[in-house]
């Protein structure tokens, strides 16, 4: 009750839909921000993830995203624009594609952009962190407008735009394709809210011992503090939406400039110094 917040800006804005699906146990939130009116040509979603045993990473514009059903891996077909001539020539070094490959898939969006759909898996057990980072990608000719991942989570899916979809797995760890029998993709319980809809009905949310509710466009929380009485904080301006396992992360709707906008509320806790319901064994 007394952690320093932090403010995460999510891309949705007042006519925008906010999905999420969440792990299990709640320890983690995966959030899209989806643009409407969706056009299939147009990559329309921008992802984010928190998690109580993980923190916080954006994953940009996607075509689609998926956690593995252990929430060890991440699998997204990234939107990458395609500017100039140079970055094409980056996406074929990246990814291993000669630049005559990608050209027969690029992808003509309605604003007038092309842009590819790259295959991306990334561990989030042991997550590589900086600059230094090499995109975990693989070959656009794998597939990258859906992906998903079998429901023992030893290979992510991926396909193109075709219906219905033609999955190719894929071995998370070295971005190639596995010789496998291919099913249906392990299903994902998304849940979906127009901002809109946040605004005009607002409700009370709980993490753990933990009450987020609405009062006049802010956030408060109520709930035991470091001393096991109950108090009652404020958190920032907005509306909650949905809370992890022990409230550290919050989705939020926030007014602003007559606007409305996604958020997560971050309370800053120093996992090194305390032990929680959600710290993971195989995490390093």
């Amino acid at each position: 009750m007394s952690a320093p917040i932090h403010t995460l800006e999510l891309a949705a804005r007042t006519s925008d839909t906010l999905r999420w699906t969440s792990q299990a146990d709640s320890c983690g939130l995966l959030v899209v921000s989806r643009r409407v009116p969706v056009r299939a040509s147009t990559p329309t979603d921008n992802a984010f993830l928190v998690a109580e045993w993980f923190g916080s990473t954006g994953f940009g514009e996607v075509w689609d995203i998926a956690p593995a059903p252990k929430w060890d891996w991440i699998a997204y077909g990234q939107a990458r624009r395609i500017g100039a001539d140079r970055d094409l020539d980056t996406a074929a070094a990246e990814t291993k594609t000669t630049r005559a490959e990608l050209l027969l898939h690029i992808i003509h969006s309605a604003d007038g952009g092309r842009y590819l759909a790259v295959p991306v898996i990334e561990s989030l057990i042991d997550p590589c962190a900086g600059d230094a980072c090499s995109l975990d990608a693989g070959s656009p000719l794998l597939g990258g407008r859906r992906v998903g991942w079998s429901k023992d989570g030893s290979v992510a899916l991926v396909s193109g735009p075709e219906l219905p979809p033609h999955w190719t797995a894929i071995r998370p760890a070295t971005r190639d394709r596995a010789a496998t029998s291919v099913t249906d993709p392990s299903p994902l319980r998304w849940a979906s809210r127009a901002i809109r809809d946040i605004v005009d009905n607002p409700h009370i949310v709980s993490g753990g011992p933990y009450r987020f509710e609405s009062r006049h466009d802010s956030v408060f929380v109520t709930g035991p503090n470091r001393n096991a009485m109950t108090q009652t904080r404020y958190v920032g301006p907005g509306i909650p939406v949905v809370a992890t396992r022990n409230g550290q992360y919050v989705l939020a709707a926030k007014s602003e400039r007559d606007q409305w906008r996604g958020v997560i509320y971050e309370f800053v806790l120093f996992h090194a110094m305390m032990t929680s319901s959600c710290d993971r064994p195989d995490a390093r």
